[in-house]
């Protein structure tokens, strides 16, 4: 199920081509880490109210993973110079 959720996701971020920005390497590790501080909290506090099982977490976990990395494969989020 994750596999095909990533897989869907992707496919649909990929297939756009409204995104020309490119964030530079400063820019991209600021937003890595909001990103990673948001939705740390947001899980926590989600998994704190609802007692969600230890698959459901981790599978939370790698879809919000998922999307920055998809975000680095379409070019929007630079780690180099």
């Amino acid at each position: 199920m994750i596999l095909i959720m990533y897989e869907f996701l992707s496919q649909y971020i990929l297939s756009l081509n409204f995104l020309p920005m490119r964030l530079n390497k400063k820019y991209s590790y600021i937003l890595l880490a909001f990103y990673a501080i948001v939705t740390l909290m947001a899980r926590f506090y989600y998994e704190a109210v609802h007692q969600i099982d230890v698959a459901t977490s981790i599978a939370f976990g790698i879809a919000f993973i998922s999307i920055p990395g998809i975000l680095l494969k379409k070019g929007v989020l630079t780690l180099n110079d």
